[in-house]
């Protein structure tokens, strides 16, 4: 009877040490495939998180575009009007010059 008892413990010391094995074994598999898991997040995540931002990127530049080019065709519309505007001050002062030239000095033919 000692004997079988000691057996038996010796039966159940091996099958918790086998279970405690086991659980070892089952945990270092969850935490492999955890990290697995884990990684693939991440990567998948870096990859939304630099699509995102391309994008952002891409309409902020194309945002910025379209008002480069709104301010020069303002630039454009301005110049051309300041040219204009000294334009017909070039000719009127021109025109004046030479009627005061002309008044003065003559026409040059006498």
């Amino acid at each position: 009877m000692v004997q079988d008892i000691a057996e038996e413990i010796r039966t159940v010391e091996e099958n918790a040490r086998q279970t405690v094995q086991n659980a070892r074994i089952e945990g270092a598999r969850l935490i492999a495939a955890a990290q697995n898991e884990m990684d693939i997040r991440l990567k998948e995540t870096k990859q939304k998180t630099t699509r995102f931002f391309k994008e952002s990127v891409e309409k902020f530049e194309a945002a910025a575009e379209e008002k480069a080019r709104e301010i020069v065709h303002q630039g454009k519309e301005r110049a051309n009007a300041f040219a204009s505007e000294v334009e017909k001050r070039v000719k009127d002062v021109a025109q004046w010059i030479a009627e005061e030239v002309m008044a003065r000095y003559g026409s040059g033919k006498g």
